[in-house]
Order: C-alpha cells, then structure tokens, then sequence
C-alpha cells in the first residue's frame, strides 16, 4: 500500500495551487505597489536604495520599513520572468506551498509525540483545510511580506522548535524572521515564553 502522505499530500499541493492559479491575474492594488516598484528599479539596474513609496510617490526621508528580503526575491523573479501578475504573486505562492508541508510536519510530529491514532491522517486534514481556506489562497497571491515568506520563516522556526533541532537551526531560521519582518521575533519570543510557562 502508498503510504498516504505520499498521494494526499501533493494532490493537496496540487489542488491549493489550481485555486492560486484561478485568483493570481487579479490587478495590483494597495501595498503591493509599495514592493512592486523598488523590486521593478533592482532588476532594472536602477539601485536607488529607495524602498518606501506611498500613494505612488517615492518618500525620500524615510527609514526602510522592513528588511529587504522580500524585495530582493521579488526583484529576482521579475529579471528572470518579467512583470506579468503570475510571475509577481509566484514569490507568495511558492512560499505558501512551503508553509502547507510545514503545516503537515508540525501537526504531525506534535500528534504523534501525543500519542494521537492516525496522526498523519489528522496532519493531512490541517494540511488540506489551510489548501482550501479563502484567506490562505488570498494570502498566497498578495504581494507582500506577511503572506507567504513570514509565514513559511515563522513555521520553519516552529518546526526546528518542536524537534528541538540544534540551536544552529534555530538560529537561521530566527535571523531570516528577523530579516523578513523586523517587529516579528518580540513577538515571537513572548510566545515561546508563555507557551514554556505553561508547560
């Protein structure tokens, strides 16, 4: 017999990707222009360090709201694959699928330290309700930061926690929270804090 992961797991990729696919040629709107346009001047060759814009305009005596990263994957994907809606919102979902495996392997490894029966059927069933929720979907077609790459960086960071990894592990995937979205590891810190308290 497969083993079910095997199967399940990427028709739910699968499927979570078809309904990315059917909402990614949406227009830009909102914020997303705030990383559009200095990810178009980096692959353009147009370095200007400006990162910030608001309402269409550059705001030049402003600190950089948020470490790069985000940006610079954006800016790479556009060199590689143009401008078009799907090649943008390809960096949030890329992440996003990295985010259900994540899901999965959470699940399933606290399931099973629980002694819970059928785990790793339970892990698919979270797996596959994040694949179909409309705000996970909406989340991995929006440019920006919290969507897919925070998301991902935040459950690796869980994930290496929860296996108690070595601390080289967790380490890397703190400094690449830190270095998606500077206000995230407090935060992150205050959690571990209580969920330990509790313990």
């Amino acid at each position: 017999m497969i083993p079910l992961k095997k199967f399940i797991l990427p028709l739910i990729i699968l499927v979570h990707l078809f309904l990315i696919f059917l909402s990614a040629g949406q227009l830009f709107y909102g914020d997303e222009t705030v990383y559009i346009i200095p990810a178009q001047e980096i692959a353009a060759g147009n370095s200007s360090g400006h990162m910030v814009y608001s309402d269409g305009k550059l705001i030049d005596n402003s600190m950089l709201m948020h470490p790069p990263t985000y940006i610079y994957l954006l800016s790479l994907v556009i060199s590689l694959f143009g401008k078009s809606p799907y090649a943008i919102r390809s960096v949030s979902a890329i992440f996003s699928i990295g985010v259900l495996i994540l899901i999965y392997l959470i699940t399933d490894r606290i399931l099973k330290k629980r002694e819970v029966k059928n785990h790793n059927i339970w892990a698919l069933i979270a797996c596959s309700l994040y694949a179909i929720s409309p705000m996970a979907i909406q989340n991995s077609i929006l440019v920006e930061i919290d969507g897919g790459l925070l998301n991902f960086f935040l459950l690796l960071f869980i994930y290496f926690y929860t296996s108690q990894k070595k601390f080289v592990y967790l380490f890397l995937s703190l400094f690449m929270i830190f270095w998606s979205k500077l206000t995230v590891p407090p935060l992150l810190f205050g959690s571990l804090l209580l969920l330990n308290l509790g313990a």
